[in-house]
């Protein structure tokens, strides 16, 4: 079933009577030169993508063209801000948009006033139109390599790095072939003593390092990278058709990592 922020349609007293630009994922351009002598040419590397745009329509099953009013409103109020909309084939990934139209006709020609013959159609857009987990996953880290399910897109996360401990602790990203593609060292310096309720916070996609305190209270502890590079977990690193998954594993201690698995659509 469609949902508007976990809220099915029925709640919001209506049902759906039309959706399009469900399954199509945001349309993007790249820029092409020609090579000199040559036939061909080369892609840019970056595409410019465009706005995903969703269209929901829904039936107004009102008594009397007064009633219209109070479901209008309950679906005005469910759908400002951002919104995360959900669809029946794949009810544990969301995609988030905004609100960017919204008209109301009669069902067919001069029936505005007919009910309860009322539709009404809602477009939504995307400014980031991938869909993500529902809920994030959480993945026990150790000096085991576990594996990381994902999406058709790249995912980020946060990663915790917990428990006392001084010295490097080294975070490393391997594809399913066992090599290693991306890894990260975090080293307290000597004058620092982490407690066993602080943890090193590694956030990939904004690239930062934090110290969290045991109240809570977060620090600034980017210097303490020492070595390493940002990296993102890839699809392109899984062996998809024989099940097997990148991974991400800790050089000592313990962990977390936090994520939501990415899709095109």
């Amino acid at each position: 079933m469609i949902t508007l922020d976990g809220r099915t349609l029925t709640s919001l007293g209506v049902s759906a009577r039309s959706v399009s630009g469900w399954r199509d994922g945001p349309l993007s351009t790249r820029a092409f030169r020609a090579l000199a002598n040559s036939s061909g040419g080369l892609f840019a590397s970056r595409a410019a993508g465009q706005l995903r745009e969703i269209e929901l329509t829904v039936n107004i099953p009102a008594v009397t063209i007064a009633g219209t009013t109070p479901v209008l409103d309950l679906l005005d109020e469910a759908t400002q801000g951002l919104v995360a909309l959900a669809f029946p084939d794949a009810p544990g990934r969301v995609v988030r948009v905004i609100r960017i139209g919204r008209t109301v006709v009669g069902a067919g020609a001069d029936t505005e006033f007919l009910v309860p013959r009322l539709l009404a159609t809602y477009t939504f857009a995307a400014a980031d139109g991938a869909s993500y987990d529902t809920e994030p996953m959480l993945y026990a880290l150790s000096t085991t390599p576990v594996p990381i399910a994902l999406g058709t897109l790249p995912s980020l996360g946060v990663v915790q790095i917990t428990g006392a401990w001084t010295g490097a602790r080294t975070l490393t990203y391997r594809g399913a072939n066992g090599i290693a593609y991306g890894s990260l060292a975090i080293t307290v310096p000597v004058s620092e003593t982490l407690l066993g309720t602080e943890y090193v916070e590694l956030d990939l996609a904004r690239r930062t390092i934090t110290r969290v305190g045991p109240t809570g209270a977060r620090t600034d502890a980017y210097a303490w990278k020492s070595a390493g590079a940002w990296f993102a977990c890839d699809p392109t690193d899984a062996t998809r058709a024989f099940g097997q998954s990148p991974t991400l594993a800790l050089s000592a201690g313990t962990g977390i990592f936090i994520t939501r698995r990415a899709w095109s659509v």
